[in-house]
């Protein structure tokens, strides 16, 4: 089995650190030429939307919609290589800190951006929410929901105060959470799902010692993520019932948009985010009303082992 672990965990720490020598050069420090990552993408973007039409109006509609989607579709292709296919939580939290890269605040500065980038396409343009992925398993649901959900939990098993040395230490999943959250909320509710305003991280912080709201995570499913990511964070036993509070008032914020965008597009299952979809109707024709959800939590899948 050593035979098969050792060139597994090497593969898996250059494929890691590619993607993300490639996320920084193409996000913090762009130059004149590209990653062949950046390249292959943009190259598969412009022959689907591009060059295999004949017709040249429609061309120039197609061309419309490259930047866009080429501009989504790559830090996709980064966080399927990261977070794994499907994606999920705990497998990105596991290859980023098997990639040191855990603390690397320019790689989760790179997610944030993409998170703002994919706010401005897909509310302005709803549409894009039901463009297809080349596989069921590379959902851009599934992505968004595998990072904001690993940086919830890194945030919520993280013990800090307003100092900023300490803040120092989740600057990085902070910025993902402060912008994937409401930013979530927002394309769901450009697509026509019946959701409120987005809260603030802020708010939702100051919350933390509340009640406990309702979400489709459930407690057994977060104990048992906690317990594959013993090398990214250490939660003595007392402590889990108030890390387990903190997740799940972050997740409250965003829970429903995740799963009604999750039944909105069809996505395959991954963990957390799309194997849990919300039953959503069809947009409606005439009225400008919500689309129709229902909310009822499907029965919880096995914990990840």
């Amino acid at each position: 089995m050593i035979a098969v672990h050792v060139p597994a965990v090497l593969v898996g720490t250059i494929l890691s650190f590619a993607v993300l020598i490639s996320a920084l050069e193409t996000v913090v420090l762009p130059r004149s030429s590209s990653t062949r990552i950046t390249r292959f993408v943009f190259a598969v973007a412009d022959r689907i939307l591009v060059h295999r039409s004949t017709s040249s109006a429609w061309a120039e509609n197609l061309r419309a919609l490259y930047g866009p989607i080429a501009l989504v579709s790559l830090p996709l292709v980064w966080m399927l290589s990261v977070a794994g296919t499907p994606p999920s939580p705990v497998a990105m939290l596991a290859n980023m800190q098997r990639s040191q890269s855990l603390d690397n605040v320019d790689l989760w500065r790179t997610m944030m951006n993409w998170l703002i980038d994919l706010e401005q396409t897909h509310t302005s343009f709803p549409a894009l929410c039901y463009f297809p992925q080349s596989s069921p398993d590379q959902s851009w649901v599934a992505s968004v929901g595998a990072m904001v959900d690993g940086a919830a939990i890194v945030l919520s098993a993280s013990h800090f105060t307003v100092d900023p040395s300490d803040l120092d230490e989740v600057k990085g999943p902070m910025l993902a959470l402060a912008y994937g959250m409401p930013g979530l909320v927002r394309i769901a509710r450009a697509a026509g799902l019946p959701l409120g305003e987005p809260v603030l991280l802020a708010e939702l912080m100051s919350k933390w010692t509340g009640p406990l709201p309702e979400i489709s995570i459930t407690r057994a499913e977060y104990v048992a993520a906690l317990e594959l990511l013993t090398s990214v964070v250490t939660v003595p036993d007392g402590d889990v019932e108030s890390c387990w509070q903190r997740f799940a008032w972050l997740r409250s914020s965003y829970d429903q948009a995740v799963r009604g965008l999750a039944g909105l597009t069809w996505a395959g299952p991954a963990e957390w985010s799309t194997d849990r979809p919300a039953r959503v109707g069809r947009p409606r024709l005439l009225l400008q009303r919500s689309i129709a959800v229902d909310w009822t939590v499907p029965p919880a899948p096995p914990p990840v082992s």
